[in-house]
């Protein structure tokens, strides 16, 4: 739990030797200090010669590494020179043939005949790359120069020239396919050569034919019989017809590198002078530790540090250091998708207490405050004092907002509680104000203001009240923080009870089973169904004892209406999903069958879809076991969840129960009938017992019998009756009670 506890020093007045802070004295010899001021730092404080030798053996070690790589990095960087080089004067060729080239051929602008004499075109790409590398080179400075070549070109300057070009270019050539289907991984071919002013990397980039327009051009005019005269005299076989993406030209990149060396060296410069600059800031950063007591400052710093961030009289955090675990609370449940909340309590008529009982007793009940509220809270969240009688909790991670009502409500039965002052016991209550993130404030300052203003109105509504800062959610939350704390205290006080509904068999026409559904006679709302409350209950997991109270109450009612011959077969009891995918669910059942002195054969069990969907195999496993048990398990609300007749085979089963909004409808909903009809058809299949929902008219009880449906409950025999009632029905034959007419045949 982040509730952190620094020394308190009452009423703020603590000397610093109680922090382990020890002041300097004047004691001993009156020279004695003078003495200290002679004596050699070296000998008193090695601590800055050690870190000296350090550095400077980390210096000459730095030095020699770099001198020894320098000339690798030096050919490195001529190599990213070259290509960065060659990529731009290729990204310039592409622009001019498929946009500058367009663009003047459209306009008429400058345009030019082509070997063939047609109007209309622009001087050859490579050419505008030759004057292009010619004007990057003077604005480079001569950190390098690049042309375009071909063994095909026909400008004689641009052709291979040198062993280089000619040996590099082959390099090219061994990368070339006969017909390539898409573009050529091409490698760089690249060495380096001496030169009159030094050595001198030499790079060569292929230049493809990647524009159709490029291939189209070339094609067409090598059949000139010019061009045929020129690669006759030029050694080259004529006549060769290109393919999208082979190799058309290149462009080779010239880096001196004597003018690279020159700006590495500018670079290893810098460098050392950083190491330098460094060396001498740690050699007076050591020195000036040297030259005070290590130990005190520490404490020193440790003294300064709790009272910056940490109250006095409590030991809890103070504002500041709550402001920043509010920020990393912000930061952290926005990477986890979940909600905080900053708690603002304020201690109602605190000011009574300091004026009549004194200022000790003000800060007692401070202090206990303190420590209640740490009892009230999570490992994950921070207590702290904000100023006066006001304290903050920064909530974090929690599921909805509303659950920071439930640590509302804790700390409002703890602060509450009696405090013993002077012989007197006082109680002392809190106003209380929530904020959430992100629907209240997405920073720390809107949340602690609106936390505050939250609280505020609770003082306004009459004080020690809990308000969230948005009305819509303080109005709900405070109804379901009422309502759930009320629902705890219902089953021991008696406030649920179980209604009954029978079940009618259509083969005997009598009750063969009764569903126990639990009923809540609120002493302020009266009878609640179980819409009103179940899901608090499933919330707040008093789900749990709820559903074992009604297993139990269901089955000791079963016993005594046998012991009375009354004719009842069997009693239904809903279980949840939460109850049932607890581990020892099954032997909780054995148990409270055998408390009850209950045969497993009279009771069947109601679950959902959802309590299967969880873990599939897990379920497969329990009901297996209560199965073998003897207690029969029905799929209640059949079809309107996440219906899998994969379930239906794996589970043992032996009940469907068709919902109540597919009865609805018959016989006058044609979807109604054929999803009915389905599931009986199925059940039926199965061998699985098929029981209708909800049958509120005889044209209802006559089409599903018909369909041959076993068996019914509803409005139309019996609505959920208390014991009594229950009992009274059940003492009448039931085919007097409903006036069964057995139903015509299909």
């Amino acid at each position: 739990m982040a509730v952190e506890h620094a020394r308190p020093e009452q009423n703020n007045r603590q000397s610093k030797q109680d922090h382990g802070m020890t002041l300097p004295t004047d004691s001993g010899p009156a020279g004695s200090r003078g003495w200290r001021r002679l004596v050699p730092l070296r000998l008193r404080h090695p601590l800055p010669l050690v870190f000296a030798a350090i550095m400077a053996v980390v210096g000459t070690v730095i030095y020699l590494l770099m001198a020894q790589s320098q000339r690798k990095l030096i050919e490195h960087e001529a190599v990213k020179i070259a290509e960065i080089v060659a990529g731009h004067a290729l990204a310039a060729r592409t622009v001019y043939t498929t946009q500058v080239s367009s663009k003047l051929a459209a306009d008429g602008t400058g345009a030019v005949q082509d070997y063939h004499g047609r109007p209309g075109y622009v001087p050859l790409p490579a050419q505008f790359l030759k004057y292009v590398g010619r004007e990057s080179e003077r604005r480079s400075q001569s950190l390098y120069q690049y042309r375009p070549l071909s063994k095909w070109n026909l400008e004689p300057t641009q052709g291979l020239s040198d062993d280089f070009q000619r040996w590099a270019w082959r390099g090219l050539e061994a990368q070339d396919q006969p017909a390539p289907a898409g573009p050529i991984a091409w490698r760089d071919v690249w060495r380096i050569e001496p030169s009159a002013a030094g050595s001198v990397l030499r790079f060569m980039r292929a230049d493809p034919a990647a524009e159709a327009a490029c291939v189209q051009c070339h094609n067409d005019t090598e059949p000139a019989p010019e061009v045929a005269a020129l690669r006759v005299a030029a050694g080259v076989p004529p006549g060769k017809q290109w393919v999208q993406h082979q190799l058309l030209g290149a462009i080779e990149v010239s880096v001196p590198l004597n003018r690279v060396e020159a700006v590495a060296a500018a670079q290893m410069a810098d460098t050392m002078r950083l190491v330098i600059a460094v060396s001498l800031l740690g050699l007076l950063a050591a020195s000036w530790f040297a030259y005070h007591d290590t130990r005190k400052s520490q404490a020193t710093a440790a003294a300064y540090e709790i009272q910056a961030r940490y109250d006095a009289l409590t030991g809890l955090p103070n504002r500041l250091l709550l402001k920043e675990r509010t920020e990393e609370m912000i930061k952290r449940v926005s990477r986890e998708s979940t909600y905080g909340a900053l708690i603002f309590l304020d201690l109602d008529d605190f000011k009574n207490i300091n004026d009549s009982l004194g200022h000790s007793a003000g800060d007692t009940v401070l202090r206990v405050t303190a420590q209640r509220l740490a009892t009230c809270v999570r490992q994950t969240d921070t207590v702290g004092r904000y100023s006066g009688d006001e304290f903050v909790i920064v909530v974090d991670g929690i599921g909805q907002p509303a659950d920071a009502a439930e640590i509302a409500r804790k700390i409002m039965t703890s602060v509450t509680e009696p405090h013993s002052l002077s012989e007197h016991d006082v109680i002392v209550s809190a106003s209380i104000g929530i904020a959430c993130f992100p629907n209240d404030g997405t920073d720390a300052g809107t949340l602690l203001k609106n936390a505050d203003a939250a609280m505020y109105r609770s003082k306004e509504n009459g004080r020690n009240q809990v308000s969230f800062f948005s009305s819509d959610m303080n109005a709900k939350a405070l109804y379901k923080l009422g309502m759930t704390a009320k629902l705890r205290q219902a089953i021991a006080r008696g406030e649920l009870e179980l209604f009954y509904q029978p079940k009618l068999s259509l083969h005997d026409k009598r009750v063969a089973c009764v569903e126990a559904l639990v009923r809540w006679r609120h002493p302020e709302f009266g009878l609640l169904t179980p819409d009103k409350f179940v899901h608090l209950a499933e919330e707040s997991g008093l789900i749990e004892p709820l559903g074992e109270w009604a297993l139990r109450e269901a089955l000791e009612q079963l016993a005594r209406w046998r012991k009375k011959g009354l004719p009842v077969l069997q009693v239904a009891v809903n279980v949840s999903a939460r109850q049932f995918n607890r581990p020892n669910f099954v032997q909780r059942l054995k148990d409270i069958l055998a408390e009850a002195q209950a045969a497993p054969d009279c009771l069947e069990i109601e679950i959902t879809e959802s309590a299967v969907i969880r873990d599939p195999d897990k379920v497969e496993q329990v009901i297996a076991a209560i199965h073998a048990h003897g207690v029969s398990i029905a799929i209640d609300d059949f079809g309107v969840g996440h219906s899998s007749l994969n379930y239906l085979k794996r589970f043992r089963i032996s009940t469907l129960k068709i919902d109540k909004s597919f009865v609805d409808g018959i016989p006058h909903d044609e979807h109604d009938r054929a999803i009915s009809d389905a599931i009986i058809v199925l059940g039926k299949a199965l061998k699985l017992k098929v029981v209708a929902e909800g049958v509120e008219n005889e044209a209802q009880r006559d089409y599903l019998a018909r369909a041959g449906c076993d068996e019914m409950q509803g409005f139309l025999f019996a609505k959920p009756l208390p014991a009594a009632e229950a009992e009274a029905f059940l003492t009448t034959r039931f085919e007097d009670t409903v006036r069964m007419r057995p139903p015509a045949g299909r």
